[in-house]
C-alpha cells in the first residue's frame, strides 16, 4: 500500500514541474557555477543528489492538502507566486554574496574584493587589471598595479584565508631574485633598517605599496652588496609578492625575530657597504708568472738633438717633472742602439740610466729595443708614507730602410701590474691590477681581474681582464670595484647583482658573439696573394678588386680569417669580386701607395682601379657583406 504522501495528484505533480527547475537551479549554481566556500560546494553537491526525492513527497503532501481544502485556483495562483518569489530572492542572495563586485566576507569574492577596495584606497598606484584562480576556493589572485611614477608592478596574493591580515600590522618583507638564492629579510619597526632608510613608517601591505618607490630603490642597492639572509628561518605561506625583473618581495606575518639576529644583519649591511679593502703589491716580470697582453705601444715623437733623437716621457702624478729619454747610435753603428733614460730626473745621464741592445730586422725593418724600470713616488694608502712603484717597462725604436723620410717615433709599453689577495665568500682570491693608459696612474682607464688563489694561472690573461668600471666573476658570483687608490697599491671591492647570468653577461662582452654564431658551410673567401695578377683578373673579367691589407701579426687580421671570411654570407659576396690580400709590410710600397695606416685595411675599387669605399679595422660579417656589395647596390 503506497503512503498517501506519495501518491501521485495533479496539483501535486504541477507544483513539482513549476518548482523543481528552480530547486535544481539553486543547487547547481551553488556546486558549480558560483564555488563560494568549500563547505558550501559540498552542501550543494549533496542537495543536487537528493533534491528532488525529498521535493516529490513534500509537493504531493502539499498538493492533496490543497485539494482537501478545495482552494480555489486564485489562491493556487497567489501561492504559486509566493514560492517562486522566495526561490528568486534565495538566488539572488547566492549571486549577492558570491558575485565578483558584491561580494560578502563568506562568499568566493569576498577577500577579493576586500583586497581590491583597500588597494583602491591607495593614492599613489592604480589597478590596472586583476583575476583570479577559480577553483572550489579562492586559492590565489592577483593584481597588475602603476605608482605615480610609471612603474608596473604584479602583486600576486596567495593563502586567501589569511590574505587580509596583510593590510594589518606585519613583521616584514623578505626580498628574492625571482632566480632563487638567498632573502634579503626586512623587519618592520621604527629601529629596523627599511624605515631608517625612506623615513617613513612601514607597517603593513598599504604602507609598502604607498612607498614602493622608495623601498625598491633600497632593496636594489642591498641585492647589489650582497646582503645575505640572516635570522628568519624560510617564508612563511601566508605573503603577498611583489614582482619586478629582479627580484620579488613577500610580505612576512606571524614570522617571530630578535634582536640579536636584527643587530647581526645591520652590521652585516654595514660591512658590505664599506666595502672589503685590499692591499696591492707592485709585481714584475719573473719566471714564474708574467702578463701575456699589453696595451698597444703609447707613442712619443722624437726631436733631433745633436747627434741623437730626444723626447720627454711622462708618468706618475701631474706634478712630477718629464723622464727625458734620449736615442744614439755608438761608434761606427748605422742604427740607434744606445737608450739613455734620466730616471733620477736631474738632468743628466749616470751609467745606471745608459742602456744598450743590438737591433735586429723584424718584417724587414730594423727594430732596436730596450727594458728597464722606472722607479715612480707615490703614496702608501695604508700607512701615508712615501713609497716607489717600480715601473716595468719595454720601448723600441723602428726604422724602415725603405723610407727615405719617416716619422721618427719611440714607443713604450708596460711590463708592471699590482697584485693582491683576498677572502671573498670564505675563499681565497687573488686580485691583479694593470694600466691600460700607460701614465703611471691606476683609475677608471684601467684594467683588472679576478681568480682563486689555487688557480692563478686566468689571472694573467687578456680575456679575464675587464675595465676597472665593469664587475668581474668569480664562479658565478659577481664583484666590483667600489674605490681604487692612484697607487694602485689599495682598492676596496664589493658584491654586485649585475641582474644577468655569468653565460649572458660573457656573452654580451664578447664583440665576436654575433659573427661566432653566423651559418657556416665550410667553404671560406678565395683570395689570391699576387697583387699584378689580382688587378689584371678585375679588368678582364670586369669585376671590383678588393684589397685585404693584413700583418702577420695583426689580431684582429686573424679574428677575421677565422670568423668574417668564413661565413657564408661573405663567401657569397665576395664570389661578385676579386680578393686579394696584402702583407703591408713585405709590400711597403702598395702600402704607400694605397696610403694605408693601420691593419686590416680593406679597400674596394672599380675594375679601372678608381677607389670605391675603404674601412680599417675589424669589420664584422654583416659589415663586410654590405661593404663587398657596395657597387651592385648602386646598380
Amino acid at each position: 500500500m503506497i503512503p498517501y504522501w506519495l501518491k501521485p495528484n495533479k496539483v501535486g505533480i504541477a507544483l513539482f514541474i513549476v518548482f523543481s527547475p528552480f530547486i535544481l537551479l539553486f543547487f547547481i549554481l551553488t556546486s558549480f557555477l558560483v564555488i563560494p566556500t568549500y563547505w558550501l560546494w559540498c552542501l550543494g553537491n549533496i542537495g543536487l543528489v537528493i533534491s528532488l526525492p525529498v521535493a516529490y513527497p513534500i509537493f504531493m503532501s502539499l498538493g492533496r492538502r490543497i485539494k482537501r481544502k478545495n482552494m480555489k485556483i486564485r489562491n493556487i495562483l497567489w501561492l504559486t507566486v509566493a514560492g517562486l518569489t522566495f526561490c528568486f530572492c534565495m538566488l539572488s542572495a547566492i549571486f549577492i554574496a558570491c558575485s565578483r563586485n558584491i561580494g560578502l566576507p563568506f562568499g568566493y569574492y569576498g577577500e577579493f574584493n576586500r583586497v581590491k577596495w583597500r588597494l583602491q584606497d591607495i593614492s599613489s598606484i592604480k589597478i590596472l587589471r586583476y583575476n583570479q584562480h577559480r577553483d572550489i576556493t579562492l586559492e590565489d589572485f592577483w593584481f597588475t598595479l602603476q605608482t605615480d611614477e610609471g612603474i608596473k608592478l604584479d602583486l600576486a596574493f596567495f593563502d586567501n584565508n589569511k590574505t587580509y591580515q596583510l593590510f594589518d600590522r606585519s613583521d616584514g618583507l623578505a626580498v628574492q631574485k625571482p632566480s632563487g638564492g638567498n632573502w634579503i629579510l626586512y623587519p618592520f619597526g621604527p629601529d629596523e633598517r627599511l624605515e631608517s632608510a625612506i623615513g617613513q613608517e612601514i607597517r603593513n601591505a598599504v604602507d609598502v605599496l604607498e612607498n614602493f618607490d622608495k623601498i625598491a630603490e633600497v632593496v636594489e642597492s642591498d641585492r647589489q652588496k650582497g646582503v645575505p639572509m640572516t635570522g628568519w628561518e624560510g617564508v612563511p605561506r601566508s605573503y603577498f609578492r611583489i614582482i619586478l625583473p629582479s627580484y620579488f618581495a613577500r610580505f612576512i606575518v606571524s614570522t617571530k625575530t630578535t634582536t640579536n639576529e636584527h643587530q647581526k644583519q645591520e652590521q652585516h649591511i654595514e660591512s658590505l657597504s664599506k666595502g672589503i679593502e685590499v692591499r696591492l703589491t707592485p709585481k714584475t716580470p719573473n719566471g714564474k708568472h708574467h702578463l701575456n697582453w699589453s696595451p698597444y705601444g703609447k707613442r712619443h715623437k722624437l726631436i733631433e738633438a745633436g747627434n741623437g733623437l730626444e723626447t720627454k716621457i711622462y708618468l706618475g702624478p701631474n706634478e712630477l717633472s718629464p723622464i727625458l729619454a734620449r736615442l744614439e747610435k755608438s761608434n761606427n753603428s748605422k742604427n740607434y742602439d744606445i737608450l739613455k733614460i734620466d730616471k733620477n730626473l736631474n738632468g743628466s745621464f749616470e751609467e745606471n740610466e745608459i742602456l744598450e741592445t743590438k737591433p735586429n730586422i723584424r718584417r724587414e725593418k730594423m727594430w732596436s729595443s730596450f727594458k728597464t724600470i722606472i722607479d715612480i713616488p707615490a703614496t702608501d694608502p695604508w700607512t701615508g708614507n712615501s713609497v716607489i712603484n717600480p715601473y716595468s717597462m719595454s720601448l723600441w725604436y723602428v726604422e724602415d730602410p725603405k723610407e727615405e723620410t719617416q716619422e721618427k717615433v719611440l714607443r713604450f709599453t708596460r711590463r708592471w701590474w699590482l697584485e693582491g689577495k683576498v677572502k671573498l665568500d670564505e675563499t681565497d682570491c687573488l686580485i691583479l691590477v694593470s694600466e691600460m693608459k700607460m701614465d703611471g696612474i691606476i683609475d677608471k682607464n684601467d684594467r683588472w681581474a679576478l681568480a682563486h688563489a689555487n688557480e692563478p694561472q686566468p689571472l694573467y690573461l687578456s680575456k679575464n681582464t675587464q675595465s676597472i668600471t665593469q664587475h668581474a666573476w668569480l664562479g658565478n658570483d659577481a664583484y666590483r670595484i667600489k674605490e681604487i687608490h692612484p697607487s694602485g697599491r689599495k682598492l676596496t671591492i664589493e658584491p654586485y647583482d649585475p641582474n644577468i647570468t655569468k653565460e649572458e653577461d660573457l656573452k654580451r662582452r664578447d664583440r665576436y658573439s654575433e659573427d661566432r654564431e653566423v651559418p657556416r658551410s665550410g667553404k671560406t673567401v678565395t683570395f689570391l696573394h699576387d697583387f699584378k695578377k689580382a688587378e689584371a683578373l678585375a679588368r678582364k673579367e670586369n669585376k671590383p678588386l678588393f684589397i685585404d691589407f693584413e700583418a702577420t701579426w695583426c689580431g684582429p687580421c686573424k679574428t677575421m680569417d677565422q670568423l668574417v671570411y668564413t661565413a657564408d654570407v661573405v663567401v657569397k659576396a665576395a664570389q661578385n669580386v676579386i680578393s686579394v690580400k696584402v702583407d703591408g709590410d713585405k709590400q711597403s710600397e702598395l702600402k704607400k701607395q694605397f696610403r694605408v695606416g693601420g691593419y686590416p685595411t680593406m679597400i674596394l675599387l672599380t675594375p679601372q682601379g678608381e677607389e670605391l669605399k675603404r674601412t680599417s679595422g675589424y669589420l664584422g660579417v654583416k659589415g663586410m657583406a654590405v661593404f663587398l656589395n657596395f657597387k651592385l647596390s648602386k646598380k
